[in-house]
């Protein structure tokens, strides 16, 4: 029935049988034209409503604005869409929406969808479709009683909306089909096989489908033709066909679908080719040099370094197409190409047609092999070329007609022949890195639906590979992210399955195709919902490289990539001293609080933070104006007044409220005694804590615990606290210390994915950027402790691990992508925010300066610009006027290329800077290894060490004229102290005093033996002797 509550809202009522009885769906509909409300309430951040010939118009006026709708009752079951137009005009990038229901009453973040929306003051049309099957929106049951719609980002301040309507609709029938697929890239003659499609009822009435199965005659179907298939609502179901045939050949598929539902019917068209046996463990293979040569058996090998691709010849011609990989036995196969290439158009209506394309033409020179198939309606070539020491693939295909197009695909399989769908570890840069025994798009690190990232919007991927590892062997396939797909648009999509849970087969997926996501396929579908209107003469491309290698990590293909496309250039917005000065501004301006001190980000609790002092102290040291070294100073001695007020001399030693924390300060300015037993008691409390393993375990909160179980390990619960240690080891030379420190390395050794570094609000389990950075310090600092170039070594695996979270390319309209960096591949609290495709610089930041700090004792990779390149982004992404000068966003959203606060102070932004003008923040640490003990010397000095004897040492310091340090010395019997000076041309004492900070200079011990200098520097250089006992 029909019942009309008024000329612009329907509802109509439908039966609908649960568990719990009978409940009816309505279907709404509020068009807004009409000149009412109807319920709808500005809630909050809007201004009052204005309801206009196009709908209701409101206008964002305060942090987080979001509209309610009235009270509804909508049936979960029958009504999974929601139905928005609107038009907007400002920031505003997404819209959200959040909903009760009768299980659940309470707004909350589990409750929620969000989609992008085009703030170009057109109206359009937006979908909140909330899935079907397994992809449903978990916590879309029962009955919708409320919903709401929140524009993002919160902060889009005068952002103008127009709602149109609002239309939520009882689904009907309706259903969806997913491939034909294969059960193998090979069909071979005389074995089975089987093609398969699965349906999903994606509509609100249960499904009663017939599929009739047509094949070549000559083409067994063993299981018979016509299922007869029943789907519930919100079920799928999987229907396959049991093939074999006994002669090579082309063959022809029919698929009808039809319906009972009076839904439209579709019919599906599949030509395959069904291939010879393929011998590889018996074959002979010759020896061959890098390039082309041709088989006896018609065959062609194509081979570069240790990659062999071996192009198998019969009668229907070339394919498949085996990738082989060099080992101590000869060549083993790692992978297959089935087909060189397939074609999905659509002919007509409900007519589909997929051509698996095997060519039969081929012409060969020494280093290219170049195939070529054709038909009435196109041309196909593939090019295969010894380029750069790797195997280049460029396939095009032309049109001889219109076609619509939904896919041109290429599809590697890894473990085809080989391994299977065993793997070590695989890696999709920037979404997945998985290891043994776990599937890719898994909950491990994302809860469903949103877990699902099969066929990402390639703007998710940081660096354009795809690779699998198993024991020593790597397989990948590389491309370039600007290549031209069509002529026009550029960004090829891609398929990643590990295993290939896709298909259904007993290897890996690595598949490449056009048109792309998201303008013409949804993201995670892998064909077009819109077909690619590809005319004739027009052309389709896809160009990849194949990488395979003997190797112990997947981070070989990344530094492949890295070797072909080379890094990008960084691009700083502005000069290193332009961005001291922008910087400051946070801490003179933005952060500043009156008699508090800084917040370390827009709208935190401020507190007078030594690490932020630090960089307005070490920025005069660079600076040139002298009014702004004025300024900065005037600022640094009011928060250090603060700090010691507030809380103790003791604490201008803290690293609270810093991203790279270093205990710097009291080497600068004094207090180092009354810092360092504070420092101890923190250090021995973290070893006091340490298992006997050398670890430490997850401690979760009650907020926490769902992250993971308690006690559970991973590098970076490890890595954090054992940096900790070893910095303070390496800076005191206290042996407990390193031994504790040491111990930890230990235990690191079996991790090879970093993860667990933010385990405040991210999964245990979760691969995460800091844990590299938090890894590589760890070892850096053993390296500089003891020397031991084991440590180093690791410190490198490390920092090559950080490099799949980095954006190495970017879009042409993206101005801070290029170097931005991933924080973890999964979401907070396993739901929201998901952190794929949205930066969070202060992650890459820390990793950064610690690439900076290892270029300083690596030369073998490029360090160095990977950091800068992070550094540029950061900069890029920085507030450069305002309130909020100087600061940069929490996080960017790189799908709509829109900032996220809070926004963070810049500590490590200059750090990272200081560092590039040759002025790094650490403290410098001399050690001298003699027979009884070490003699630590820590400094933020440069120090050479010009004379060591048993009855005394001379140092040369190098440091900023005018300036006064503070050296700490341990495990030396010091006797007297003398200093050098110019004037006199000799050395002269100076005094052991008792109280360091009530002298201009002198030394003291203090508790443990460490000995503390204080020194002036009246020129850069200064000379120490220091006598012993």
């Amino acid at each position: 029935m029909t019942i009309a509550l008024s000329t612009a809202f329907y509802a109509y009522f439908y039966l609908l049988t649960s568990k719990q009885g009978a409940i009816e769906a309505v279907s709404y509909e509020w068009n807004f034209n009409e000149g009412k409300t109807y319920g709808w309430t500005m809630v909050h951040g809007f201004s009052d409503v204005q309801i206009t010939d196009e709908g209701l118009v409101t206008k964002v006026t305060d942090f987080d604005p979001y509209i309610y709708s009235p009270s509804v009752r909508i049936s979960s079951e029958k009504q999974r869409r929601i139905i928005v137009a609107l038009k907007v005009i400002g920031n505003a990038s997404k819209l959200k929406i959040y909903w009760t229901s009768d299980v659940s009453p309470e707004w909350n973040e589990e409750k929620t969808m969000e989609i992008l929306i085009n703030p170009d003051g057109r109206l359009h049309e937006y979908v909140f479709d909330f899935g079907f099957g397994a992809d449903r929106h978990p916590m879309w049951k029962g009955v919708i009683t409320r919903f709401r719609f929140d524009l993002e980002p919160p902060d889009c301040y005068n952002t103008e909306l127009l709602i149109h309507y609002v239309k939520i609709p009882v689904l009907t029938s309706d259903f969806k089909v997913k491939g034909p697929y294969f059960s193998t890239p090979i069909p071979t003659v005389s074995k089975y096989f089987k093609i398969a499609l699965r349906i999903y009822n994606t509509g609100g009435e249960k499904l009663n489908l017939k599929l009739n199965f047509e094949t070549t005659q000559s083409m067994e179907v063993l299981n018979g033709k016509t299922r007869d298939v029943q789907v519930d609502v919100d079920e799928d179901q999987y229907v396959s066909w049991i093939l074999r045939t006994s002669s090579i050949g082309f063959y022809e598929a029919r698929i009808e679908i039809t319906s009972e539902n009076s839904i439209a019917n579709l019919t599906y068209l599949v030509k395959f080719p069904v291939f010879p046996e393929v011998d590889i463990k018996n074959k002979s293979w010759p020896t061959v040099s890098d390039g082309v040569t041709l088989m006896e058996d018609g065959g062609l090998l194509l081979r570069s370094q240790e990659t062999l691709a071996y192009f198998v010849k019969s009668e229907i011609g070339y394919g498949p197409v085996l990738i082989l990989l060099k080992d101590e036995e000869g060549w083993s196969p790692v992978g297959a190409f089935g087909a060189f290439a397939s074609l999905s158009v659509v002919a007509r209506n409900n007519l589909k047609e997929r051509f698996y394309i095997i060519p039969n033409n081929v012409k060969v020179n020494e280093k290219i092999v170049e195939f070529t198939a054709n038909n009435k309606a196109w041309i196909f070539s593939s090019v295969w070329e010894l380029k750069n020491r790797s195997i280049c693939v460029e396939n095009h295909l032309r049109a001889l007609k219109e076609l619509n197009v939904t896919r041109l695909s290429i599809a590697l399989y890894p473990g085809e022949l080989g391994f299977s769908s065993s793997k070590t570890e695989a890696l999709l840069p920037g979404l997945e890195w998985l290891v043994n025994g776990e599937n890719s798009s898994n909950t491990l690190d994302i809860a469903s639906p949103l877990n699902v990232r099969n066929a990402p919007n390639p703007i998710k991927v940081t660096i354009p590979l795809m690779a699998v590892r198993y024991n020593d062997s790597l397989i990948a396939i590389l491309w370039d992210p600007h290549y031209s797909w069509d002529g026009k648009h550029s960004l090829m999509s891609l398929q990643f399955a590990s295993p290939n849970w896709v298909e259904g087969q007993d290897n890996h997926l690595f598949m490449l195709f056009v048109p792309t996501v998201p303008m013409w396929v949804k993201e995670n579908s892998d064909e077009a919902y819109q077909p690619y209107k590809l005319e004739a003469g027009g052309e389709l491309n896809i160009k990849f490289r194949v990488y395979a290698s003997k190797s112990n990590t997947v981070l070989d293909a990344v530094r492949e990539w890295i070797r072909v496309y080379g890094l990008p250039k960084q691009d700083f917005p502005r000069s290193l001293d332009e961005e001291l000065h922008l910087s400051m501004e946070a801490y003179l301006k933005s952060l500043w609080v009156p008699d508090e001190g800084w917040r370390h980000a827009s709208g935190w609790t401020p507190a007078p933070y030594p690490g932020y002092a630090l960089l307005l102290y070490l920025t005069c040291l660079v600076e040139k104006n002298q009014s702004f070294r004025d300024v900065l100073i005037d600022r640094f001695n009011e928060s250090i007044q603060l700090a010691i007020k507030n809380r103790g001399p003791a604490y201008i030693a803290s690293g609270e409220g810093c991203h790279i924390p270093g205990w710097q300060l009291p080497f600068h300015i004094g207090y180092l005694d009354k810092g360092l037993p504070s420092l101890r008691d923190y250090i021995y409390s973290l070893i006091s804590s340490q298992d006997a393993d050398g670890e430490w375990g997850f401690q979760p909160s009650k907020k926490t615990r769902m992250l993971g179980s308690p006690g559970a390990k991973e590098i970076g619960i490890t890595a954090t606290r054992a940096t900790e240690i070893l910095r303070w080891a390496r800076i005191t030379g206290d042996k407990v210390a390193l031994s504790a420190g040491l111990k930890a390395l230990k235990a690191m050794e079996k991790y090879f994915v970093p993860r667990a570094a933010q385990v405040w609000e991210i999964p245990v389990h979760t691969p995460d950027v800091l844990a590299s950075a938090k890894a590589l310090e760890a070892y850096l600092e053993a390296y500089r402790a003891t020397g031991n170039q084991e440590y180093l070594e690791r410190a490198k695996y490390w920092a090559y691990t950080g490099l799949p979270f980095i954006y190495l390319w970017s879009t042409y309209d993206r101005n801070v992508m290029l170097y931005s960096s991933i924080p973890v591949y999964g979401a907070t609290f396993y739901k929201a925010p998901v952190w794929i495709g949205r930066p969070v610089q202060w992650c890459g930041l820390v990793y950064a300066y610690h690439l900076l700090k290892l270029s300083d004792y690596d030369d073998s990779f490029p360090w160095r610009a990977i950091g800068e390149g992070i550094l540029s982004s950061a900069m890029r992404q920085q507030v450069a006027s305002g309130s909020l000068a100087g600061t940069y966003p929490d996080s960017w959203d790189l799908i709509t290329d829109t900032p996220y606060g809070p926004y963070i102070n810049p500590e490590s932004i200059v750090k990272c800077t200081l560092f590039l003008k040759g002025l790094d923040p650490d403290l410098n640490t001399l050690i001298l290894r003699e027979e009884q003990t070490n003699v630590t010397i820590t400094t933020p000095a440069k120090i050479v060490c010009l004379n060591n004897t048993d009855t005394h040492l001379k140092l040369k310091l190098s440091f900023f004229e005018g300036k006064t340090i503070y050296v700490l010395i341990h495990g030396l019997n010091v006797k007297s102290v003398y200093k050098w000076s110019e004037e006199h041309r000799d050395y002269y004492p100076v005094d052991r005093v008792e109280d360091l900070n009530a002298t201009a200079e002198g030394w003291q011990i203090i508790a443990d033996g460490y000995i503390i200098i204080e020194l002036r520097f009246p020129s850069e250089n200064v000379e120490l002797l220091i006598k012993r006992i």
